[in-house]
């Protein structure tokens, strides 16, 4: 079955984690980078010394499948990159699609996924997918306190990792599994944030799967009709938007950064835009502790903003 790693680490720690285990020196690696933290996934993947070739997805899209299907027919591609959720766009990968079409366009390569800002808040079945590795982080839709990351990791991974000539010390999976097995850990854990954890998921488990990401969606829903009405405009179709996180533009008469900052000054953190993006979007998450109440603070205080222009 598959490994898991809980790391003390953040979100890109276990990117490079999985890069550490799939990536070789001189290996062709595709990437389906639509936003930042695909085109972050694609340079931790070049640092390893891969031969990274990118396949162009405008922000605010996603990859289509058969697309992605013809570029590694016959390309000899060790590795394909994916990001469920964009955080920087607030795009929704349809990972399921994408992984059955390339699995079947190159049955060898191995599926990367990064799935740091979506795990817990929308559908990701690693083993029913085939997918490789999951790399993913408490701070998101698991509403775990920021410094843990985790590593799913398929068999077929850990074999090529095997005979990988990448180094790995910290992240070696199959070492962590070793002492796992043994009711050991490879280094200090970080006990506390393990506690946090375990009631997470308690949590998760009780909720249901189903429920949860049903929840998810629903804020979703509620934010996006929200600033529909406010004559504001998500960076993501309705088609691939992501249940935990939007990006926003603010609509005529409005910035970016005033919005940001006039939302400060109520007491609500949002987030800026990331790359191309920068200083035209606002980014609201919605997963996690999030609950509607919070939502409907944060549309009124957007109402009023637009309001004032």
């Amino acid at each position: 079955g598959y490994e898991v790693g809980v790391y003390p680490s953040s979100g890109t720690g276990m990117l490079e984690a999985a890069g550490a285990h799939a990536v070789d020196p001189g290996g062709r690696v595709l990437s389906c980078a639509g936003g930042e933290f695909g085109g972050r996934f694609a340079a931790i993947a070049e640092r390893f010394g891969a031969q990274v070739d990118r396949l162009h997805v405008e922000p605010g899209q996603v990859p289509d499948p058969e697309t992605v299907a013809e570029r590694l027919r016959g390309g000899g591609y060790r590795a394909l990159l994916l990001t469920h959720c964009e955080t920087s766009t607030g795009a929704l990968t349809d990972v399921r699609a994408v992984a059955a079409a390339a699995r079947q366009a190159s049955p060898d390569t191995l599926i990367l996924v990064d799935a740091v800002s979506s795990l817990g808040g929308a559908p990701l079945l690693a083993a029913a997918w085939d997918i490789d590795a999951v790399a993913s982080a408490s701070q998101k839709a698991l509403a775990v306190p920021p410094g843990l990351g985790i590593l799913a990791g398929s068999p077929r991974l850990l074999e090529r990792a095997a005979a990988s000539r990448s180094p790995r010390v910290y992240w070696d999976l199959a070492a962590y599994g070793r002492n796992r097995r043994q009711r050991r850990a490879p280094y200090t854990p970080a006990v506390n944030l393990l506690y946090a954890m375990d009631v997470a998921l308690e949590r998760l488990e009780n909720e249901g799967f189903e429920a949860a990401w049903a929840r998810h969606r629903a804020l979703r829903d509620q934010f996006r009709s929200g600033i529909a009405r406010l004559g504001m405009e998500p960076v993501a179709a309705d088609a691939c938007a992501s249940p935990t996180v939007t990006a926003v533009r603010p609509g005529p008469g409005l910035e970016a950064g005033g919005v940001i900052a006039a939302l400060a000054e109520r007491g609500i953190l949002v987030a800026g835009g990331m790359g191309p993006l920068s200083g035209q979007v606002f980014r609201v998450g919605h997963m996690g502790a999030v609950e509607p109440r919070h939502l409907d603070r944060l549309l009124a205080a957007l109402a009023e903003i637009a309001a004032r222009g």
